[in-house]
């Protein structure tokens, strides 16, 4: 019934103790298989993957170049046994992780994507909850849900360090943008993209599991790529409809590099893949972005 989908990128240490906790606190009869996507990692060190006490579910697959956490996560997604997939990162730790609880939610599932709690390993303290955009540069932050009915509540976007969606939806939307080759504002697109289409985005407290917070990445993560799946977001979803896009638009040349802001809108403009995709998506949607922050309005007056 369920895949767990886990990119992965210098993760080893983490990952053996995520896997470990799968095998001790996921009902492996409701675990169709795990899918850990490794975008090739400096060095190679999965030995423990051949006598883990769950190799039978597990598959991996190593990217003959780095293509980023879009790119790892729809790679085996669409080929994922189960129903529902549940993506999770690699250093997470599964402790109150029952999948009976999410049988509860199966019929929500046909609408909705699903973010659980998650907790800070090392102080135990929540640490996920509710999930929006920040600032006009797209900067997220969390925030504490107000009210909780049947323990679910409805939330402006879900982080994909632990998500849960059905594949069928995950189909329908177009995976994950493959545009984006980094990390950073990915979770948020196809967040955005889930309300456009209709679908609902919601935060349970129902279940959970623990984040290993590192103190830097184990990866190099450039200044340039971030301003480039930031400015593909504004592309995207503000530049037509938005009321203030060219403030926006200049805050984020002042915030930046005009340099930076030209180039990257070159690129943009001269690749018909990007174009494409714009195109399409857009013709899809059933809202706009006014629709999507008049809906959550508490964060629509510190975006204008």
């Amino acid at each position: 019934m369920f895949s767990i989908i886990i990119p992965a990128l210098n993760e080893w240490y983490y990952l053996n103790m995520t896997l470990d906790s799968i095998y001790n606190n996921v009902d492996s009869d409701l675990l169709e298989d795990i899918i850990v996507v490794d975008d090739f990692s400096d060095r190679e060190n999965y030995d423990f993957i051949e006598t883990h006490p769950m190799r039978h579910k597990i598959t991996l697959i190593k990217n003959e170049s780095k293509k980023g956490p879009s790119h790892s996560r729809n790679i085996w997604a669409k080929n994922a046994k189960g129903e529902v997939l549940i993506f999770i990162d690699a250093h997470m730790y599964c402790y109150d992780f029952d999948l009976e609880k999410l049988k509860w939610l199966w019929k929500y599932l046909e609408k909705w994507s699903i973010q659980g709690t998650v907790w800070n390993m090392e102080n135990k303290q929540v640490k996920w909850e509710i999930y929006k955009i920040k600032d006009y540069l797209f900067n997220s932050t969390w925030t504490t849900p107000k009210k909780i009915e049947n323990g679910i509540t409805k939330s402006p976007a879900v982080a994909w360090g632990f998500t849960v969606m059905k594949k069928e939806t995950f189909n329908h939307i177009g995976w994950f943008n493959k545009m984006f080759n980094s990390w950073w504002v990915e979770d948020l697109e196809i967040s955005l993209r889930l309300c456009m289409y209709w679908y609902e985005t919601y935060y349970t407290n129902i279940f959970g599991l623990a984040h290993y917070f590192k103190k830097s990445f184990n990866y190099e993560v450039k200044t340039q790529d971030v301003l480039y799946n930031k400015y593909l977001v504004y592309k995207l979803y503000f530049e037509d409809v938005y009321i203030k896009s060219e403030d926006v638009i200049n805050k984020l040349e002042n915030y930046y590099w005009k340099e930076s802001i030209d180039k990257i809108n070159k690129i943009i403009k001269n690749n018909k893949e990007i174009n494409e995709f714009i195109i399409n998506h857009k013709d899809n949607f059933v809202h706009d972005i006014n629709w999507y922050f008049f809906k959550f309005n508490e964060y629509y007056n510190e975006i204008s």
